[in-house]
């Protein structure tokens, strides 16, 4: 039997669809999938620059010269997202928020994201690892540390 709902003198009959043939009046869904992929596995590096804050472009070559070393066909390190970052934090801490058992050498401070802020370009999310805080900095200003992650086959 059909859902139906009611909304001031019109009765809606709702068909709840059966199999992965999905079709709406707005279109159609193109695929299906029962159970989404699980997330990528993700390794950290730990802080690239010693403790030292530095502006977006020494991030980046910091994360380049850590890449320079790899083996051919290793996964390459790149600048986490802001989600990354703050999905690291564990906001039951403090100096830092983090659990240095998951992600050693994690300092209490800024640390650089690879997103850039929707109202300028000269502008990125950093994230604390301090007090939990994501705050807009310009990007050529020397206030963050700089973490790598790379995504890791589910093989390895």
């Amino acid at each position: 039997m059909s859902p139906t709902i009611a909304i001031k003198n019109l009765t809606l009959n709702i068909i709840l669809p059966t199999s992965p043939q999905i079709a709406l009046d707005m279109g159609k869904i193109d695929s299906w999938s029962e159970s989404p992929s699980p997330p990528p596995r993700l390794e950290w590096a730990e802080d690239l620059t010693n403790g030292k804050s530095v502006n977006e472009a020494k991030a980046l070559e910091a994360i380049e010269a850590l890449n320079a070393k790899l083996p051919p066909g290793e996964p390459k390190w790149r600048m986490p997202t802001r989600r990354e970052q703050e999905a690291s934090q564990d906001l039951t801490r403090h100096d830092p928020c983090v659990d240095p058992a998951l992600y050693p050498g994690v300092r209490s401070g800024w640390y650089w994201t690879s997103d850039k802020c929707a109202w300028s370009s000269d502008y990125a999310w950093i994230v604390s690892f301090g007090n939990g805080l994501s705050f807009s900095f310009r990007r050529d200003y020397s206030v963050a540390f700089v973490r790598a992650v790379r995504e890791l086959p589910a093989s390895q």
